[in-house]
This record gives C-alpha cells, structure tokens and sequence, in this order.
C-alpha cells in the first residue's frame, strides 16, 4: 500500500469512528436542520440577536455580550464599553439602510454586525454603515463586523477603504458559542440550546468531525513528510474530486432522462457558477422546461420548477395559470419573470459534503428521479 493509500485508509477508519459516535450519542440530531431553516440569514441574526442582548430571555443579562466583544476586540478596543447597558436592535433603520445586529452603549459606542450567509452584498453596503456609524458615533467609538460562514472579506464596491473586521461562523461564532456554553451550566434549557445551535453551525460549515478526531487526524498527517504530501494531494485536488462527483452525477441524470423520455441539459461549467443549472426538457411541453438551479453562490439554495424556455415567454402564463400549476404541482413560491411556478429544493437546497456523499452512493439520483416522476405525472393534468 502506498503513502496516500496508507493515509486514506487511517482517516477513514477515524471518521468511520466518529460516526460510530455520533450514532451512539445522538450527536447528530439537529432541530434548526430538521425543520429546513438552518440556511436562513434571518434566523440566524434573531438567534445573536437573543444570546447577544443583555435584556434577552436567557437570563445571563450582558454575560454573552462581554464574551463576544472580549474575544474579538483588544483589551484597549471598547475598555469602557458599557455591557450591562447596552440596547440592541435588529434591522435597525438609518438613512444609510438597514443594519442587521446595532450594539449601542450608554457612552456612545456602537457595534454594528453584517450578516451574510449566501447573500451579495448591496451597492456599498458597509460604506453606506461606516458613513452613518462615523456621523453618529464618532471616530473610535464603533466597530464594523462582516460575519459570513468562512470570515471572507466583504467586496471592494461595498467596503472600499473602510476600517471593518471579517468575522466567520465557522471558527469566531462558534468558539464565542463554545464559551457561552461553559457559562450556562445553571441554565440547563439555554446551554442545550447553544449546544444545538454549535451543531447546526457545524453542519453549516461542513465540520461534521469532532475536536478529538480532528486533532487524532492532524497527529496522523504531521507524523511524516509522506502523510503530508499525501494530504495536500487531496486538498490541491479537492476541486477536481468535486467535478468529477458532478460529471457522475450527469451521466446518471442522463439516464434518468432517458428512462421518462426527456432531454438532459447540464455541464460542470455551468453548474459551479452563480445560477448554475440543470435542465430537463420535454418536446410536448411548449412554454416551460423543468428546472433545476441555485439562486445563490456556493451551490447554494437550488430551486426546482417549471422556467420558461426563453425570455420572451416570460410572463406568458396569467396570475390564475401560475396559480393554478402551483397548486397541481405543490410548488409555493411566487411566480417570477422566469419561474410560473416553483418551490425550492427540501433535502438537498444547499450541498454540503454529504451531498456529494449521496452523489456517488446514489441517494441524489433516486431523490431527483422522485422528483422528476412526481412533475410527469401532474403534468398529464395540466398544459405547460
């Protein structure tokens, strides 16, 4: 057996090893994931939100609030920052737009958190913040915190040359959490619940393995040169791993469409861009083709429905009609210019590595055949 064979085969018996945990322990039940909210940007800022006020129903008054400005700022950063006093407010208007999470304190500081799961960010976003924060606050008296799951760097036309600090879910939020929770043994009922929240992070942020493995896999890779070598291998080739999943995962389509009689439209070009796509098409449907697509980078939020073959036809079908194919196909979002009629995608709305996982298990396929068939038999009842 060679080096990265030898290597491949130690981590997967540590990871079979958490799963055999997780199992054991129930580790990996989720409510957030359960109830399909785990994606939305607007949970998450009302959960802050909550934990981060000092008048919020957890009981530990400023107690969190000071865990998180001290484990982000310096000592000399907010020294007299007002914890006990402080007001938050979500979605908080000014004439520069809405602010997702504002801190105020008594002695007129002020901090302002920009959350983004999978959305853009707006023309000149944290510009437009900095400018009211400057009016209001004044120099040194606010601080600017752009949280996206990974701690990526908000866009030059947002930012521009602004002071502000990236923050990420991924290892801020969920070590601010890690701490709360070690300050909550007395409020059994809110320390589950932040317990829940880190695993629904977790999950978010694809760290399905817990700190002890991940530090048993780290051991085994820094032992020797050749374990090394073989590790970054596989990080230098994740992305190439991943398109290939995709490219199976199309010649599988493939042959779904082939066994209903339709047309399979669909490459990793396309599919690993914003808006990526797959299509499945059916010459006896004269306005629409079934759809497959993300609205969101990442391969994130991927809606499924009926889109309108071109952009002329946008709009063809009146508000009855769209109304009306909606209900025959359980679809329940709004008609749009390009979508009559669509929902989004339940299982499999945002991929994560499990996806790819059920990709090459064929979990995905059957999903999607489901899917597929569910559309063809509503679709004798009805002219699209």
């Amino acid at each position: 057996m060679n080096s990265l064979q030898h290597l491949i085969s130690h981590v997967s018996t540590i990871t079979r090893k958490n799963d055999e945990f997780l199992d054991a322990t129930g580790g990996r039940f989720n409510m957030f994931r359960v109830l399909g909210v785990n994606h939305y940007e607007n949970l998450h800022s009302a959960i802050l939100a909550e934990f981060l006020n000092p008048a919020g129903s957890h009981g530990l008054k400023h107690e969190f609030l000071r865990l998180f400005v001290e484990g982000l700022l310096s000592e000399k950063e907010f020294s007299d920052f007002d914890f006990k006093n402080a007001i938050l407010r979500t979605e908080a208007n000014t004439p520069y737009g809405r602010i997702d999470i504002l801190i105020e304190d008594r002695n007129g500081h002020a901090i302002i958190i920009e959350n983004k799961i999978y959305a853009n960010d707006q023309f000149e976003q944290l510009k437009r913040y900095d400018k009211h924060s400057g009016e209001q606050y004044g120099n040194q008296k606010y601080k600017v915190f752009y949280l996206t799951l990974s701690g990526t760097n908000a866009s030059e036309q947002s930012c521009g040359d602004i002071e502000y600090l990236p923050i990420s879910y991924k290892f801020h939020i969920i070590q601010w959490l890690d701490e709360c929770v070690k300050i909550s043994s007395r409020f059994p009922l809110v320390r589950e619940t932040i317990n829940q929240y880190i695993n629904s992070l977790k999950q978010l942020t694809n760290q399905g393995i817990d700190t002890l493995n991940k530090n048993e896999i780290v051991d085994l890779i820094i032992k020797s040169p050749e374990n090394l070598k073989g590790a970054m291998s596989i990080i230098s080739n994740e992305e190439n791993i991943k398109k290939a999943i995709v490219q199976k995962l199309f010649v599988d389509l493939e042959q779904i469409a082939t066994k209903h009689k339709l047309d399979f439209i669909g490459d990793y070009g396309v599919l690993s861009q914003v808006d990526g796509a797959f299509i499945f098409q059916n010459e006896k449907w004269e306005n629409c083709d079934l759809k497959f697509e993300f609205d969101k980078r990442e391969y994130k939020e991927m809606r499924f429905g009926l889109c309108y073959k071109c952009e002329n036809l946008q709009n063809l079908f009146t508000d009855e009609k769209c109304k009306e194919l909606s209900s025959k196909f359980e679809f329940n979002l709004p008609n749009t210019g390009w979508w009559p009629a669509s929902k989004y995608i339940v299982k499999y709305r945002n991929w994560d590595n499990e996806t790819y996982l059920d990709i090459l298990e064929g979990n995905y396929q059957n999903y999607i055949d489901e899917l597929i068939s569910d559309v063809l038999k509503c679709s004798k009842e009805v002219d699209i």
